[in-house]
């Protein structure tokens, strides 16, 4: 493979594994793969002030500053301001990935840019003969957001629409699973392709916390009605008359507040069979997991979940 310089757009970039998300996740490790591979990486991604600097995994992160020097947060000025709307925040934002992005190729052309749907990073990409403009579909923001409960109001579709008009801005697109390739051809009227995310642990397992159950099942990564967190209470309702001693270790971030209250609330008598711990480091995180009978991944709407990649890479079953 001929050495190449592949630049990423990503409005979800983190250096703490701890709050990594999956778009984050994918880009560390798609990224960790090209360099091994020899290629010339970089990264663009949204930060509180600009900076560049080379990370552990040999990539340049170019960090982009939300806002220029001097100009007021938006959520200083009226509510009314287009700058607090979910479409005028991702419109700004794409700005400045595009601006940083186009600099940068001005002194070091790039072959290849890979930029992800969400939040449209790629909608001011320039289109340029000598460069391939790709687009990876992380999620379709309508049914992921209405699997999740959220109403779709006029700001919210108005990004939808943005989101959708840079996926068709891109020379090619890309997803992680043949369902969304398939949606993306019936509801948007898009070919893409299918390029699965690459197999590998962004750290190595760590001894499992001595306070854990002997026996238990685990389910990670954000927590809410999407991932089906609400029908894992459910089952466990029912289980657990039938094996009181079952146990369910949830660990993440819920998806809106509240909402791991409402569930251990539902739960009723079969409380003592959920527990919820705190977001952990990846080799803490990965040692729980690595450790339980199975993982739990009931989503509702999903591409190919980082959780189902990183319980299979660990020898762990799933219940999908």
């Amino acid at each position: 493979m001929s050495a190449r310089r592949i630049a990423f757009l990503t409005n979800e970039y983190a250096e703490d594994h701890r709050s990594s998300g999956g778009l984050a996740s994918y880009v560390r490790r798609m990224t960790r793969a090209l360099v091994e591979l020899g290629q010339g990486v970089e990264v663009f991604a949204l930060a509180d002030e600009s900076r560049s600097e080379i990370s552990g995994e040999g990539v340049r992160l170019n960090l982009c500053a939300r806002r220029q020097p001097g100009e007021p947060d938006p959520g200083e000025r009226a509510r009314l301001d287009p700058r607090r709307w979910l479409s005028g925040t991702m419109l700004r934002e794409a700005r400045v990935l595009a601006r940083a992005l186009e600099t940068r190729h001005e002194e070091e052309p790039f072959d290849l840019v890979h930029a992800t749907n969400c939040a449209a990073t790629g909608l001011f990409v320039e289109n340029r003969p000598t460069r391939r403009h790709l687009v990876r579909m992380s999620s379709m923001r309508e049914i992921w957001l209405g699997s999740d409960g959220v109403e779709l109001g006029w700001d919210v579709r108005l990004a939808c629409r943005l989101e959708r008009r840079s996926v068709r801005r891109a020379d090619v697109v890309i997803a992680p699973s043949a369902w969304l390739v398939k949606r993306l051809k019936s509801e948007w009227g898009v070919d893409a392709r299918v390029v699965r995310p690459p197999a590998l642990l962004e750290a190595e397992a760590g001894a499992r916390p001595g306070v854990l159950p002997e026996r238990y099942l685990v389910h990670f990564g954000q927590l809410g009605p999407r991932k089906g967190s609400d029908l894992i209470v459910d089952a466990l309702r029912i289980a657990s008359r039938e094996e009181p001693a079952l146990r369910v270790l949830w660990l993440g971030s819920e998806s809106r507040a509240g909402f791991l209250e409402e569930m251990q609330s539902r739960l009723g008598d079969a409380k003592e069979c959920l527990s919820v711990l705190e977001p952990r480091p990846k080799a803490e995180l990965y040692a729980i997991v690595r450790g339980a009978r199975a993982s739990l991944v009931p989503s509702r709407a999903d591409n190919l979940p980082n959780s189902a990649i990183e319980s299979l890479l660990l020898g762990t079953p799933l219940i999908a």
